[in-house]
């Protein structure tokens, strides 16, 4: 019980979750789930977060602040799945369009 709660005060004051994975994958013989995982987001959490930039089909546009774009694709089987990123001058990151290529 000490260790565990010896690595809980470790975890809050650095930050570092090596000895609470530690205690209780030896000490207790449980798997450890870090705390990150257990608050995931939902898709429906990030649903409430969507903002609309009044972008249309025929006119499309980024969020304000915006100085950059860049697209990634990603090869697959069936279809290319390809991301446009926006990014600001202070380096926030936001997601601008998402969508799939499975013609050519």
């Amino acid at each position: 019980v000490e260790k565990h709660l010896r690595a809980i005060k470790a975890l809050a004051d650095t930050g570092d979750d090596a000895p609470l994975r530690k205690t209780v994958t030896t000490d207790q013989g449980s798997y450890y789930i870090p705390a990150s995982r257990l608050s995931e987001r939902s898709p429906e959490d990030l649903k409430t977060n969507a903002e609309d930039w009044g972008s249309t089909e025929d006119e499309p546009s980024v969020p304000h602040g915006v100085r950059f774009a860049i697209a990634t694709v990603d090869v697959q089987k069936s279809a290319f799945v390809v991301q446009v990123h926006g990014f600001t001058a202070t380096g926030d990151m936001v997601v601008i369009d998402g969508f799939k290529v499975r013609l050519s």
